[in-house]
């Protein structure tokens, strides 16, 4: 197979565009072998870190607002409701109160709070509300629910969706969804309740943004920098799109963010066609500062937005300009994947929730992301994980790469359920120092199987291929209760520039036949200026 993958690359030169793009900063790759489902039924999931091993998840079902936790995201408790629906009467006539967009917060001094949305049914005799609950004791009790907000009793003018953030002098802002205002229109606004004593007390909410004539929705904030940054879904076109509303962390929403203000942006680089829709977004900030914005998305799926399904996409600074995406879960077409949201683990993963019916029940899911950046590399970097491929299958290859005096060794480490002859890795390096579209001379490809066999040797010229001695590269292999490793050391007898770039492909077969071939996200390998930047340390 590993034959194949290379046949392949040689025959995708003659399609390579000369201005193809160059891709750099962070990437993200999902960890197919670490998603689990979070409960047997459920929708809506949030899930936040809330201690160096612990894990809270928060989604609603049956009508109520549920907690589970997990010291690892993949093995969960069984879920217990916190809030829960309720029925009532008035005048004789029977209504029904469901409990739903559960949100937690950690605050600083390490309360838990707990906001939903209490939404009735039936006769329209109870307000749509923002509810808090707190706890003390990490959630294993509760206060009573606390209404902070009533809208009107009708779906048309309710409320929704509540989020929550804390700025660094400990005030807590929620961010909700509402219609409450506008009783004659369809218009909504996004609302701010602001306390400042930790969550116990909570000011009349202020208009936080508000575009005429349109609905401005389901906010979720983010400190980025100095500012804080709120993404929306904004129909200003007509199906919703995502959007930033920004201000400064000091006295903000002093004036409400409207259509024409330059404080609201268009959330992506590269403007989605008109007839997409891509709602119910979430944004997280890195301790990098980069920072990634999630939403729900009908682009090359069906047209109903009921069938849209969970993409990520990637800020480099200043939460602007998302580009880089990615989609967690396999969501099949006719499927669904929505309300979805992003937890930040430490500075190399995340993790993405999402709430789908891909395997015939709605239920919530968890996946781990790798954060892939360019790095700075020296000898001892061949001990660390650079990259990571596994978004395809459960099989994965994590990766790192050192240098030493001319010779660059590079050590990976495969979990394969299933080795078989035709398994492997290719390493591509762009030696050059430039931003080639096709393999040039300095552009080599290197690959070995699972046994430590190096196969083959190329280098580019005149956008071809050539092979080279394989001298110049020497393998070992071992097995592993996991699969295989490989160490490769590779002397390219070239001068070194200061920058290079790099990527890997992942050679899977297996024993039925089948095989697949994965690569760095967002490499392409037959175009260098799309492979991952490395720094020598050394230079």
């Amino acid at each position: 197979m590993i034959r194949s993958v290379l046949l392949s690359l040689c025959t995708a030169l003659a399609a390579v565009s000369l201005s193809a793009q160059v891709i750099d900063g962070l990437r993200v790759a999902w960890d197919r072998s670490s998603e689990a489902k979070i409960a047997p039924h459920g929708n809506y999931a949030r899930v936040i870190k809330a201690g160096e091993d612990m894990f809270l998840a928060t989604f609603e079902h049956a009508g109520s607002a549920c907690i589970a936790t997990s010291s690892d995201l993949k093995t969960w408790s069984s879920p217990r409701p916190v809030i829960s629906g309720f029925h009532g009467n008035s005048d004789g006539l029977d209504y029904h109160v469901n409990i739903s967009n559960p949100e937690l917060c950690l605050t600083k001094d390490g309360t838990l709070l707990l906001a939903v949305n209490y939404r009735p049914s039936g006769q329209i005799f109870y307000p749509f509300s923002i509810v808090l609950c707190r706890s003390e004791d990490g959630g294993a009790s509760w206060s009573s629910p606390d209404i902070l907000y009533c809208a009107g009793c009708e779906f048309e003018n309710g409320c929704w969706e509540p989020s929550f953030i804390q700025l660094p002098d400990g005030t807590i802002h929620i961010y909700f969804a509402n219609e409450g205002p506008y009783r004659d229109s369809k218009e909504q606004e996004i609302s701010c309740l602001t306390s400042d004593d930790d969550g116990k007390t909570w000011e009349v909410p202020s208009t936080m943004s508000f575009r005429p004539q349109h609905r401005d929705g389901m906010p979720v904030a983010a400190l980025i920098d100095s500012e804080i940054v709120v993404a929306i879904e904004d129909n200003s076109d007509g199906k919703f799109k995502p959007y930033t509303v920004r201000n400064p962390q000091k006295n903000p929403w002093a004036e409400s963010v409207d259509g024409t203000s330059p404080l609201r942006t268009y959330a992506l680089r590269d403007p989605l066609p008109s007839d997409v829709y891509a709602g119910a977004p979430y944004l997280v900030a890195l301790p990098s500062g980069e920072s990634l914005l999630s939403y729900q998305t009908t682009e090359n799926r069906h047209e109903a937005w009921e069938l849209s399904c969970m993409e990520v996409a990637v800020s480099d600074s200043a939460a602007m300009d998302f580009c880089k995406m990615t989609r967690p879960f396999d969501v099949p077409i006719g499927r669904s994947g929505k309300w979805n949201s992003i937890c930040v683990i430490d500075s190399n993963t995340v993790a993405a929730v999402t709430s789908t019916d891909k395997d015939g029940i709605m239920a919530p899911y968890v996946v781990k992301g790798h954060l892939i950046r360019p790095s700075r590399i020296s000898p001892v970097t061949a001990l660390r994980d650079i990259f990571f491929v596994g978004s395809s299958t459960c099989d994965n290859l994590t990766a790192g790469l050192g240098y030493d005096d001319g010779t660059f060794i590079f050590r990976a480490d495969v979990c394969d359920s299933d080795v078989v002859p035709g398994d492997g890795v290719v390493l591509l390096m762009d030696l050059t120092g430039r931003q080639n579209k096709i393999p040039q001379k300095g552009v080599f490809m290197i690959s070995v199987n699972h046994s430590g066999r190096v196969l083959s040797v190329y280098e580019g010229k005149d956008r071809r291929w050539k092979k080279r001695p394989d001298t110049i590269v020497s393998a070992q292999a071992s097995e592993t209760p996991q699969g295989y490793s490989l160490t490769l050391s590779f002397s390219p007898r070239i001068k070194i520039p200061s920058v290079l770039k790099a990527t890997v492909i992942h050679s899977n077969a297996s024993s039925d036949g089948s095989s697949i071939s994965e690569h760095l996200v967002h490499s392409d390998p037959a175009i260098p200026s799309t492979w991952l930047s490395l720094e020598l340390a050394v230079w």
